[in-house]
């Protein structure tokens, strides 16, 4: 059975007031369409009208006055992975001279697979002040970085930070 996976989030969550826990990420199964909730409790900020992580690059801001901090936005994209079963990678960017993340860049994941994901590689060459670090997902709770494919990459890119972020955890590893 595929699955269609589709965001719903009201503009009304945001001005009504309601928590985190009111914002859900759904998903409409084949068959009967009725939404089932996939992912509860996503932190406030994070998703938008229109955002399709599978077909479209997408950005979150964090670490911000009343959004999402960064610990949340890991817990969520670890939970995207696992749901629909494949890699989430992506970027971290920051104000130059700044170790703090205020936007995380996701690469859609339209075409991964749960070992392999993709990332621009235009990304990876942006100004070194800005970018603070490349992740991505491993599903199901494994921190281990792949010899054929995570650890050519690091090797590209030395002195950037990479990052595997599973469980809802990151864990550095370079």
């Amino acid at each position: 059975m595929s699955f269609k996976i589709q965001i719903l989030v009201y503009s009304i969550c945001h001005t009504k007031g309601l928590t985190p826990s009111n914002l859900r990420f759904r998903a409409a199964a084949g068959g009967d369409g009725n939404p089932k909730v996939a992912i509860d409790n996503i932190a406030k900020g994070l998703l938008k009208d229109g955002q399709n992580l599978k077909t479209k690059h997408e950005s979150f801001s964090v670490n911000g006055d009343g959004g999402a901090t960064l610990d949340e936005f890991n817990v969520f994209i670890s939970k995207v992975a696992d749901y629909v079963g494949k890699e989430i990678s992506g970027i971290r960017i920051g104000d130059s001279g700044s170790d703090k993340v205020k936007m995380v860049r996701t690469a859609k994941y339209e075409g991964n697979s749960k070992t392999d994901s993709k990332t621009p590689t235009s990304w990876l060459e942006m100004s070194k002040g800005l970018l603070k670090g490349h992740f991505h997902t491993h599903p199901f709770r494994d921190h281990t970085p792949s010899s054929d494919k995570d650890v050519p990459l690091f090797n590209s890119y030395p002195k950037l930070p990479f990052y595997i972020i599973a469980g809802g955890r990151e864990k550095r590893f370079n």
